[in-house]
């Protein structure tokens, strides 16, 4: 007599395994989400930090995530003066690109002498902030905010900076 196993016997295993495989891969595909999100998190959190060193050595924060690596503004053009990095160790397309592989974006929203917003104020969880904003699309790859209105219930992820020295439009972190 022949031993192997049944027409019957071979379905209930690829029937368990597909449960297995419907139960797990949304699970392990959150896991991924997860950190994706924390590794934007943890970039932002560096280019927040290079920008603040780049700005006591030009005085002024950079237009673009690229200027952090190469003194270029926008990673391209002109020679930025007092610079003195590179302020960020990776290459240009790590350092400008998010776990989405999505451009990183700054926004700037400046304040005059007398602590008025010059060209607006960003929406930051309903509070009105000037400063900079360093900005992940997320997953979407979309920047829902369109540089104005963030929240942390949205799926872009941001950090935001006020400018050392400059009072708060209102309110702040």
């Amino acid at each position: 007599m022949k031993k192997g196993f049944t027409l019957l016997e071979l379905l209930i295993v690829i029937v368990v395994i597909g449960i297995l495989a419907a139960v797990s891969v949304p699970r392990l595909m959150s896991f991924i989400d997860e950190g994706k999100r924390g590794a934007a998190t943890a970039e932002l959190d560096a280019i927040k930090g290079a920008s603040r060193l780049y700005l006591m050595h030009t005085g002024k924060y950079p237009g673009h995530v690229a200027e952090l690596v190469v003194n270029k503004t926008n990673g391209t053009g002109p020679a930025i003066s007092g610079w003195k990095g590179p302020y960020m160790e990776d290459a240009v397309e790590e350092v400008t690109k998010d776990p989405w592989e999505n451009e990183y974006k700054i926004y700037d929203k400046q304040l005059d002498a007398d602590g008025n917003p010059v060209n607006g104020t960003f929406n930051i969880n309903g509070k009105p902030l000037c400063g900079i904003l360093i900005v992940s699309f997320g997953p979407n790859g979309v920047d829902d905010g369109k540089g104005a209105t963030y929240s942390d219930d949205g799926d872009d992820i941001f950090k935001w900076l006020k400018f050392d020295g400059e009072p708060l439009a209102t309110g702040g972190e």
